[in-house]
């Protein structure tokens, strides 16, 4: 193969140089040993709205931020040290009206085997690194929706589970003729078959996890569509344990703290376990309270109770992922924190009054 001919410099006029720099289309420069501009494409003045000859003469740090002209020079005096050429650096660069992405080339300027500075070009690829950080923004919500998912089906499992395994009991109890009278265990079943109705048309019907793609417009009131019937839930358990549901405190005021629907399934996880939990450990007589605060950004929940206070030890593990009493009620405390921090809330414990449980949740407003 017969050996390309090394172009000499001598053989362009300067003129070819300067049509060239005047009609490309993209950011062309030279720059001398100091870092100033001594040539530049009328396309890369352009970029920081000012002519050809206002930016001769002028560096990098006439035009870009600190640091972007501090990454500029570094690169400059590589290339000079070395004699390598940068090829395809992607770049982030601030001009007057934009901020745009470049994949910016540069090599030596040599004359006559000397460094004299160094020459460059820029390709603009804002609207590629546009698509690759939608496309980034696109996988990482698919990502938390795929675990909202999962974390919803847990919720499902469980929940469908305790009300057929509620069925169940009541049957076998009725099967051995341990209820006073027919007409209770027949009430206790229909209670049940209700509530378990209520989980099924929450978690398959049209509102449930379609809604984690597509917004509704539909709301629902956490006192009464939530809180209120988790109470009944338990009202078995609350009678039998003298439990006060103490709503001196305020509560859930009616008609006044909605909630876009499509977390409902959520709200309704954590305040299932919630007071599930209290109603579960609490001694006759345990006092609960529902309560909510208006904040900025967020509606701040909390279920308190008087029942035995979380000894520190189990304060520190309940939230990891695993961890279990063996007799507690719900999904799980590390589910439900894992759930309301998906939506941008968290989820917490703190000692309340004179030293009570206090589980407080915060939902973006």
């Amino acid at each position: 193969m017969k050996e390309e001919k090394e172009q000499k410099p001598e053989r362009f006029p300067v003129s070819m140089l300067y049509s060239f720099l005047k009609y490309i289309p993209l950011s062309v420069y030279y720059k001398d040993c100091n870092g100033a501009f001594i040539a530049v494409s009328r396309t890369k003045a352009a970029h920081y709205g000012v002519t050809v000859e206002e930016m001769l003469g002028k560096k990098d740090s006439d035009f870009l931020l600190p640091d972007e002209a501090q990454s500029a020079l570094e690169d400059d005096l590589e290339v000079m040290k070395t004699g390598q050429p940068i090829i395809g650096k992607e770049e982030k660069l601030t001009h007057p009206d934009s901020v745009v992405w470049v994949s910016a080339t540069k090599a030596p300027w040599i004359e006559k085997g000397e460094i004299k500075g160094v020459f460059g070009v820029s390709i603009d690829i804002t609207e590629r690194k546009k698509a690759e950080e939608e496309r980034q923004r696109a996988e990482e919500e698919l990502k938390k929706l795929n675990e909202m998912i999962l974390h919803i089906l847990s919720i499902a499992k469980h929940d469908m589970r305790s009300k057929v395994m509620a069925l169940i009991s009541t049957i076998k109890l009725l099967m051995k003729g341990r209820f006073e009278s027919i007409d209770v265990a027949y009430k206790d079943l229909y209670k049940t078959a209700l509530q378990l109705e209520q989980i099924l048309n929450d978690y398959l019907a049209e509102s449930s996890l379609l809604k984690m793609q597509i917004p509704s417009k539909k709301t629902f009131d956490v006192g009464i569509d939530v809180v209120d019937p988790i109470i009944d839930e338990f009202s078995k358990e609350i009678e039998e344990k003298n439990i006060v549901i103490d709503n001196r405190l305020g509560g859930i005021p009616e008609n006044e703290v909605i909630l876009p629907e499509a977390i409902k399934i959520v709200v309704s996880a954590i305040f299932r376990n919630l007071l599930g939990n209290a109603i579960k450990h609490g001694k006759k007589g345990t006092r609960i309270a529902v309560g909510v605060e208006f904040l900025e950004k967020f509606k701040k929940f909390n279920v308190f109770d008087t029942g035995p206070l979380i000894p520190p030890e189990i304060r520190e593990k309940m939230f990891e992922e695993g961890f279990s009493t063996g007799d507690s009620t719900g999904i799980g405390l590390s589910k439900c924190r894992s759930i309301v921090r998906l939506h941008g809330g968290d989820l917490w414990y703190e000692t309340a009054g004179d030293g009570y449980n206090n589980f407080v949740f915060t939902i973006p407003a």
